[in-house]
C-alpha cells in the first residue's frame, strides 16, 4: 500500500483510495402459500363481532455476490485499489468475507410460518356513533437484506416480526353530521421488530445491518376532526393530532456487539496478511505495517 499507509487506515477509510468499480448479483426465490377465513356476526342489533385468522408458510432462498468485473479500468487515483483486491479476491470472484475472513459468495435459506388473527367488536351506539375494540396478532415476513456488503454477516436474514395490537376507538358525527370525529388509543407490543442497526466488526468497524429487536412497544393516541359546514358547500376543514410513545429494548445493542465474535482485530489483520503475503509468517507488527 506504500507511503506508511497501514491496512487499518485503508479499511477504515482514513486513506480513501478505493475505486468505485464493483458489481453485485443478488438472487431471491420466494415460495409462499396461505389460507385465511374472515367472518362478521351481528349477534344483537347494536353489536357486531368480527373474527379472522390466517395461516402462512414462506420459504426464501437467497444468493448474493459482490465482485469486481473483469475488464474494469484502473482505479480512479494513480494508486487506486479496489476493495476486492484488498480482500484477496480475483476479478469476477465474490469478495465479501465470511466468518473465517475468506472471500466468497453468500447463500442461505429462511423457512417461516405463522398464524395471525383478529378479534373486533363494534358497538353502534346510535346511527351516528360507533365504539369499537380490536385485538390482533400480526406478522411481518422475515427476509434477507441486500447491502453492498464487505462482510457476509451483513446478509444475515431477519426473522419475522410479531406484534400484538390492542386498539380502542370511536367514530362519530356531531352537529347534524357537519362534524366528524375519530379517536383511537392503541398499544402495540412487538417481538423481534426489524430495525436498522450496526454491528461492531473487528476489521471494518461499525457495519450497517438489519436485525431483530427482542422487545419493543409503541403506544399512542390519535384524533382526527373534519368540519363540513352546511353554509359553505364543498368546504371541508380538518385538524388532526397524535401522541406516540415508543420503547426499544436495549437487548438489540448487546446482541449486535456479540454478532461476530469469531476474531479480534489482530487476528483479522493477520488473516489478510497471509493472503497478501503468502509464505511470510504474519505478526501483529508486520500486519499493521502492511
Amino acid at each position: 500500500l506504500g507511503n506508511n499507509t497501514s491496512l487499518v487506515d485503508v479499511v477504515t477509510g482514513t486513506f480513501n483510495q478505493f475505486s468505485d468499480r464493483n458489481s453485485q448479483n443478488d438472487e431471491t426465490d420466494i415460495e409462499q402459500w396461505g389460507v385465511f377465513v374472515n367472518t362478521s356476526w351481528r349477534f344483537m342489533p347494536a353489536f357486531t363481532l368480527h373474527l379472522g385468522a390466517r395461516y402462512t408458510e414462506q420459504k426464501q432462498d437467497f444468493y448474493s455476490c459482490n465482485f469486481e468485473p473483469s475488464g474494469t479500468p484502473a482505479g480512479s487515483q494513480t494508486n487506486g485499489i479496489s476493495l476486492a483486491t484488498l480482500l484477496g479476491a480475483t476479478k469476477d470472484q465474490c469478495f465479501a468475507l465470511d466468518d473465517n475472513f475468506q472471500p466468497g459468495a453468500f447463500a442461505d435459506s429462511l423457512d417461516e410460518d405463522n398464524v395471525s388473527y383478529r378479534i373486533a367488536l363494534d358497538w353502534h351506539v346510535t346511527e351516528d356513533s360507533l365504539l369499537y375494540v380490536s385485538y390482533a396478532r400480526g406478522y411481518k415476513a422475515g427476509g434477507f437484506p441486500s447491502p453492498a456488503a464487505s462482510r457476509q454477516l451483513q446478509y444475515t436474514p431477519v426473522t419475522q416480526e410479531k406484534v400484538l395490537a390492542l386498539e380502542v376507538g370511536a367514530k362519530t358525527f356531531l352537529a347534524n353530521r357537519q362534524i366528524q370525529a375519530n379517536i383511537a388509543v392503541y398499544d402495540y407490543d412487538y417481538d423481534d421488530k426489524q430495525l436498522f442497526t450496526k454491528v461492531l466488526d473487528p476489521l471494518f468497524g461499525p457495519l450497517g445491518i438489519i436485525d431483530n429487536a427482542p422487545k419493543s412497544t409503541v403506544r399512542g393516541a390519535e384524533l382526527d376532526l373534519r368540519y363540513a359546514p352546511t353554509w359553505a358547500s364543498g368546504l371541508v376543514l380538518g385538524a388532526s393530532g397524535a401522541y406516540v410513545d415508543t420503547e426499544v429494548d436495549e437487548g438489540i445493542i448487546i446482541k449486535c456487539l456479540k454478532k461476530d465474535p469469531t476474531k479480534n482485530e489482530e487476528e483479522a489483520l493477520k488473516d489478510i496478511y497471509r493472503r497478501l503475503r503468502p509464505g511470510d509468517p504474519p505478526t501483529a507488527a508486520n500486519a499493521r505495517a502492511l
